[in-house]
This record gives C-alpha cells, sequence and structure tokens, in this order.
C-alpha cells in the first residue's frame, strides 16, 4: 500500500509559536529536546475504497455455486465467519476486518451470543452498493 502524502509545517512559522513552545516544554519527556526544530507532520485524508469490487462479488458466486451444499446452515440460514468469506473472496482475513470497519460490508448476530456471521446474498448486495 502507498505511503499518504504528508505536509511538514515549521512551528517557527506559525503564530502560535511560542505558546506551543511553552506547552510542550512543561513535558518531562522533552526536557533534552530543541523545541526550535520543532515540525508538525499533517498527513493526507483518504477515502477507504475496494479495490476491484466485481471481482470479489464473482468470486463469492462462483464459490457458492460450487460448494453451497458445502456451507454451515443455523436458524435456517446459511451462515459463513469472516475467515471463510476472506478464502471465498479470495483476500484476507484483515481485508474483511477493514471492510466491516470501514462500513463495505454488515455482519449479522445471533442473538444472546457475541457470534457475528455473514450471509452471502446480504454480502453480495453491500458490495454491488459501495460499486454505485
Amino acid at each position: 500500500m502507498a505511503r499518504r502524502k504528508e505536509q511538514k509545517i515549521k512551528l517557527s512559522t506559525l503564530e502560535c509559536r511560542d505558546m506551543l513552545i511553552k506547552e510542550l516544554s512543561q513535558n518531562p519527556l522533552l526536557a533534552d529536546y530543541d523545541m526550535n526544530s520543532i515540525e508538525i507532520k499533517v498527513l493526507h485524508k483518504t477515502t477507504p475504497y475496494i479495490k476491484d469490487i466485481d471481482r470479489a462479488v464473482d468470486f463469492l458466486q462462483r464459490y457458492y455455486s460450487a460448494n453451497k451444499d458445502k456451507i454451515q446452515v443455523m436458524f435456517g440460514k446459511q451462515i459463513i465467519s469472516s475467515t471463510d468469506l476472506a478464502k471465498m473472496m479470495r483476500v484476507s482475513r484483515p481485508t474483511v476486518n477493514k471492510w466491516i470497519k470501514n462500513g463495505f460490508i454488515k455482519p449479522s448476530r445471533i442473538e444472546g451470543t457475541p457470534f457475528e456471521y455473514f450471509q452471502i446474498d446480504e454480502v453480495i448486495e453491500q458490495l454491488r452498493k459501495q460499486k454505485q
């Protein structure tokens, strides 16, 4: 993954320089540091996205059509874990976790348990919504 762009701003160019130096000088961890060399680093904000949604959906549909009888059924629903979902879409489990964190896909819960699961149809629908 590429590094995010960053901007560095020298503290000496800011009007609030004296106030910041005074505040930072009170920190015992910074006692041996040169306060005139302070720089502020600001990272470019990036918008999360899924690189190739069609590929992930295609792999998921192919896996499901070939292996639908092997998927676990609970409460009348075929459910899969995030690990299984990652294998089906040929992505890593941390990638699935990022997609959950960024709101691209949403797991369901079994009432009264901490267990999260996915339904293939719901995941496909959620991913297609992201494409629009």
